[in-house]
């Protein structure tokens, strides 16, 4: 998706741990973890909308 390497995700890590702290670190990852859920779901419940517009348009197409 990002095509993130290794050298990218340990500068990634590297400044979190500067910037959030490392007391703080698991439960920045842990809110970061829960947004991710949370858009991958409301991306989903689109796609599965559209999907489902679009086999509606199709079959009133074919079957006037």
């Amino acid at each position: 998706m990002f095509d993130v390497g290794w050298s990218e995700m340990l500068l990634i890590a590297a400044v979190a741990i500067v910037v959030i702290g490392p007391k703080d670190l698991p439960r920045a990852l842990y809110a970061a973890g829960k947004l991710t859920r949370k858009i991958k779901m409301f991306t989903s419940d689109i796609q599965k909308s559209l999907d489902k517009i679009m086999h509606e348009a199709e079959t009133r197409r074919n079957h006037p």
